[in-house]
């Protein structure tokens, strides 16, 4: 499996044999063609369309660009923080071309972008939330793109009985992809020439769904969040569409009991997964069988290119070849996440949670303390608490606690804008004090009560 960028002519042939349906195609030729012929070392692709995402990205990527993610779904906080990052040749790129620092001076020193020019040096700049919640991104290469890549691909060897060998991981492909849930997919089935359809995210009921890729071939893949999986499961033709998948990949964190279950009852061959940016997505996926056999806890195998261990405070700890560039390691080499967990007797990962306190709602990460902040510079709250409840399609759902006499409504139209979308509280709750203890630690109890009104 290669670890470096491929041809222009490589790239374009392959989206316009392996990208379907017919219209994702034609939209991801034209953003390939319109960002080779930029004469940038350094993009910012921001289509709100995942095919001509795609094609942007690879023809970045092959022409030896650096490519800086961005999230089109950014309100301007984001942006800002995004725009301190990137270099100022940095050019934004979606359905119209405008520079992203022509009049942003930085405050440090500008990158130099001349080894981006060289495919086998490549760099990939995906954003994630990490630990403080706010942008900022992790540089990867195509070589740790593809470790990640070939180890999903042995372990789909492995479960496909191919003694041990790389399988073709087609996909559809229905998740931004901005973030590394919604790169990979298109990096997998490029580096296993294999087949990618391209879907609404939305999985409207009025809209049909797309077709599964028609290969004997290989193992097709449909990654989702849980609000795309509770859709499917409404939708009276989506519980047959998924099991006709061979994997289907859920995101972990906050995933309702009650989803899971009722995709057990409708014998979806879901595999709960376990990833992050840092590591290029995947490091352990909790399989079908076990799935649906219910066995608990939720436990994952750890994929083959990673090693996976526990520290001495309970953070599960990552290295291998997927890590990002920059990612900080500890004096053992290992990237310690904000997750904490433990390994079973068989060596699959059991994640219990999280050690700070960032949400996950939708498959995005929201970080209170921004939107708390945020909520206090309107001047219209005296105290805020953002927290997650539950919830059905989303996981968890944003919920604003705050002290003053401001109505919910003026709340909601003060952050307008502020704030990406899922990041904005979807409930807001006027108390009387927050549900704080002695210590100023929440009081989980008095917060359980306040929700219930």
């Amino acid at each position: 499996m290669p670890h470096t960028a491929p041809s222009p002519e490589t790239a374009r042939r392959w989206i316009a044999t392996r990208v379907s349906p017919d219209d994702a195609r034609a939209r991801a030729l034209a953003a390939f063609d319109v960002v080779a012929a930029l004469p940038a070392s350094a993009v910012a692709p921001a289509y709100a369309d995942n095919a001509a995402y795609a094609g942007a990205c690879l023809a970045a990527v092959t022409k030896g660009a650096a490519v800086w993610f961005a999230n089109p779904k950014w309100g301007e906080v984001e942006r800002a923080e995004a725009r301190l990052a990137m270099p100022s040749e940095a050019v934004w790129v979606d359905e119209g071309t405008r520079h992203v620092r022509a009049d942003h001076a930085s405050e440090r020193a500008p990158e130099d972008c001349s080894a981006f020019r060289n495919p086998h040096s490549a760099n990939l700049f995906i954003p994630t939330g990490g630990t403080g919640g706010r942008v900022r991104f992790v540089r990867h290469t195509p070589a740790t793109l593809a470790a990640a890549a070939e180890g999903f691909s042995l372990y789909a060897g492995k479960r496909l009985s191919t003694a041990g060998r790389p399988v073709r991981l087609h996909a559809v492909q229905a998740l931004p992809c901005c973030h590394v849930s919604g790169l990979m997919p298109v990096v997998r089935a490029w580096l296993t020439d294999a087949e990618i359809v391209f879907s609404p995210p939305s999985f409207r009921a009025d809209l049909p769904l797309p077709r599964m890729p028609a290969t004997p071939d290989g193992l097709t893949v449909v990654s989702l969040v849980a609000a795309q999986l509770f859709r499917l499961l409404e939708r009276p033709d989506g519980p047959a569409w998924l099991r006709s998948a061979g994997l289907v990949l859920v995101g972990g964190s906050a995933i309702a009991p009650e989803l899971l279950a009722r995709a057990r009852v409708e014998r979806v061959p879901v595999g709960v997964s376990y990833g992050l940016t840092e590591a290029a997505a995947l490091v352990a996926i909790y399989p079908p069988e076990a799935f649906l056999r219910g066995d608990l806890p939720v436990a994952g195998e750890v994929l083959p290119h990673v090693r996976i261990s526990i520290t001495p405070e309970g953070r599960v700890a990552i290295s291998g070849a997927s890590l990002g560039e920059d990612v900080p390691l500890d004096e053992t080499g290992r990237f310690v996440t904000g997750d904490e967990g433990f390994l079973d007797g068989a060596g699959r990962l059991v994640v219990t949670g999280r050690a700070d306190r960032i949400l996950v709602s939708g498959g995005e990460k929201v970080d209170p303390v921004e939107v708390e902040a945020e909520l206090r510079r309107t001047g219209l709250v005296r105290e805020a608490l953002v927290v997650g409840e539950p919830d059905p399609e989303w996981g968890r759902r944003v919920v604003a606690l705050y002290t003053g006499t401001a109505t919910p409504e003026s709340l909601a139209a003060a952050l307008a804008g502020k704030l990406a979308g899922f990041r904005l509280p979807r409930r807001y709750l006027r108390v009387d004090s927050l549900p704080l203890d002695a210590r100023g630690k929440l009081d989980h109890a008095a917060l359980s009560a306040l929700l219930r009104r």
